[in-house]
């Protein structure tokens, strides 16, 4: 049996002049009656809890929590999670008892109990709120799917009148139509690019999860509205319903697009990276992944005309491997853009940028040398069509040599100088190091055969003077190793330094910082089979981050700390003081933590958050630490021990992307 979708009652609000806020800087006011909410104010709906990701956005609703909770949460401990850059409109509400703004974050009117984060809200903060809220969440139906299963193949299509259904397995590149009524399966399966049309009203039943592949569509018919599509899941996260058990209830893949209103009451809603959802998207919990967005209705009235430019690859282009495809598309409320290579739809290109250029990596390999034509086709909400102007490039792949493909990048702006040299000379030195994409039998395309060496190093090397330093030493250093480090990492609680403390040498003293301990204090950092000259070491400060705690120090100079052998010894642990103590927190304002700091621990919980939306498995926390970099052989400005463990070089220009690059080790 299939029940419709019920409608969403007061908020309730406690009403309460509030006369300060202190766990939050923006602007607080008067807390006052939002009035009723209908369930269709609603984008973004959890039970117990929300998480918007990095750069996440939501282009028009509400976004909220039901209850209050005690955890587990989908991050940090709060049920409302706005990430780093995420975006919500001023004309949209941000709900929950307790609620987050990580930093860059935007916002508008926020209702909560506790408020935290660096995020910005450019209207009001009221407080305090009743919890649960007052709402009729959507009816959960019985299902009572069918025995027939159905398996799509690859490229296949499959048609399905109204009925009950088993299984709905559909492989990469296959194609669904629903023609329309009540809909109930035992769960979906569906691959890469796969559409999922359905032409009229309909209400469908998953008795379990739902998950679906890369760039996959599940969209109304022309005429048809996302309200009047409705898909409910009623599968659990894994065998223990558990907000961290995989796979989750309903899990829409990377670069998705989804038109409907689509409801999990017993499990995690994915809205996955990149995905683009139109309708509103309830669950137990609600997840929406890095740089997907959000629109709870399409505006009215007819669309313009829309326009459809391919931006890359150019004409004549040899192309080769994996080549990224770009369209730029004019227009309003688009639905999709689909790749083309010979008249034929290959892929579904995507928007992660939200700047109208559309983004695709198509795979070349699947084709044989010779020229082939490619457009681009756009879709608006309407169901008005744009195509682009043809396009012909040859593919390559048997007849590109490696030093062609490199020179290729290049030319093209693909790769940087740097990588030119660095490529170039690993395709002379050991060519099984480079990446896959320049991998092939021969140098050089002209005669088949290795070219000489020494006039292909020259080529490569032809904008010497454009190099950075590194990529210059490096080639002068061509054939040295570094050899492996290893190294356990234990912070121990403070301990008492004796009368040898060296004096600061900062003009700082350690009370300047909440993070911070006495200057008489330490934490040290232990390690086993580790070169003396960069550990052990002391720090007197510790900031916490999401995933990463920095350990820090105020002051340099020696801290003694006493060994417990037989018999005890005391020894020196260097301190080396932060170089860059500056703390404007990109508002002017500071937040007794130093920019630097904050920038590592940030980049750190980003890069966290990039690795775990993409499904690597990484610790929770990671501990930092940030001091001279004194190891021999000219080290990099970081690297991984195991614990886990990162060391920084105490150089404040380093941090804008090391420990992005040093978390992925």
């Amino acid at each position: 049996m299939v029940v419709g979708f019920g409608r969403l009652g007061m908020l309730g609000i406690v009403a309460a002049l509030v006369i300060s806020f202190v766990a939050f800087p923006p602007t607080v006011a008067e807390a006052v009656d939002p009035g009723a909410l209908d369930i269709t104010d609603f984008a973004v709906l959890g039970v117990d809890g929300v998480y918007l990701k990095q750069n996440a956005s939501i282009v028009s609703g509400d976004v909220g929590a039901v209850n209050a909770t005690s955890g587990p949460y989908l991050a940090g401990s709060q049920e409302t999670t706005i990430g780093v850059g995420a975006t919500v409109p001023g004309t949209s509400r941000v709900i929950g008892d307790s609620v987050k703004l990580k930093q860059g974050s935007t916002v508008g009117d926020v209702y909560t109990n506790d408020l935290s984060g660096d995020g910005a809200v450019s209207g009001s903060v009221i407080t305090p709120v009743s919890f649960p809220l007052d709402v009729t969440l959507p009816a959960v139906p019985i299902a009572q799917p069918g025995s027939t299963d159905f398996d799509v193949a690859q490229g296949d299509s499959l048609v399905l009148d109204t009925g009950s259904y088993g299984l709905l397995k559909a492989r990469n590149d296959a194609s669904v139509t629903l023609t329309g009524g009540t809909y109930e399966f035992s769960e979906w399966d569906l691959g890469d690019r796969v559409t999922v049309d359905v032409l009229a009203p309909s209400q469908i039943v998953v008795a379990g999860r739902v998950d679906t592949g890369t760039n996959s569509a599940v969209t109304p018919g022309v005429g048809v509205e996302p309200f009047e599509l409705e898909l409910t899941v009623l599968g659990q996260n894994g065998n223990s319903g558990n907000v961290g058990a995989t796979p989750k209830a309903a899990k829409f893949g990377i670069g998705s697009t989804v038109s409907a209103t689509v409801w999990a009451p017993n499990g995690t809603l994915w809205l996955r990276q990149n995905a683009q959802g139109l309708g509103q998207f309830m669950g137990r919990w609600v997840t929406v992944g890095i740089g997907a967005a959000v629109e709870r209705s399409a505006d009215e009235g007819p669309n313009p005309p829309l326009s459809v430019e391919l931006l890359t690859p150019t004409l004549g282009t040899t192309v080769f491997h994996l080549e990224t495809v770009q369209a730029r598309v004019s227009g309003e409320q688009i639905l999709n853009v689909e790749l083309r290579v010979d008249g034929v739809a290959i892929g579904v290109l995507a928007d992660p940028d939200g700047d109208a250029t559309y983004t695709a990596e198509w795979d070349t390999r699947a084709y044989s040398d010779g020229t082939v034509s490619l457009e681009a086709a756009a879709v608006d909400w309407a169901g008005n069509l744009g195509v682009s102007d043809s396009v012909a490039v040859t593919v390559g792949n048997e007849s590109a040599g490696i030093a062609d493909r490199i020179s290729s990048d290049y030319a093209r702006d693909l790769i940087t100088v740097d990588e030119y040299a660095t490529y170039g000379m690993q395709s002379l030195m050991n060519a099984d190091d480079l990446p896959e994409r320049y991998f092939s039998s021969f140098l050089v395309s002209e005669s088949g055969e290795r070219a000489d060496g020494t006039q292909a190093a020259l080529t490569f090397l032809k904008d010497w003077n454009q190099m950075s330093t590194e990529v210059r030493q490096g080639v002068i250093e061509l054939g040295t190793l570094d050899g492996p480090v290893i190294g356990e990492f234990t912070p121990d609680e403070p301990v008492a330094a004796p009368a040898q403390q060296a004096a600061a040498t900062t003009g700082f003293t350690s009370a300047d910082f909440p993070d911070c301990l006495e200057k008489t204090e330490s934490y040290v950092i232990r390690t086993i089979g580790f070169p003396a000259p960069v550990l052990p070491k002391a720090f007197e400060c510790r900031t916490v981050f999401d995933h990463a705690t920095v350990y820090w120090n105020v002051n340099s100079g020696t801290f003694w700390d006493v060994v417990q052998i037989v018999p005890p010894i005391v020894v020196p642990l260097r301190k080396d003081s932060l170089a860059d103590f500056s703390d404007n927190d990109n508002s002017g304002a500071g937040n007794l933590v130093p920019d630097y700091i904050d920038r590592i621990g940030n980049q750190t919980d980003i890069a966290w958050e990039v690795y775990d939306d993409m499904g690597y498995s990484q610790p929770e926390s990671m501990n930092v630490y940030v001091s001279e970099l004194d190891y021999t052989n000219d080290a990099p400005g970081g690297f991984v021990l195991p614990g886990p463990l990162v060391q920084f070089d105490n150089d404040s220009a380093t941090t804008e992307y090391l420990p992005r690059h040093e978390l992925f080790h």
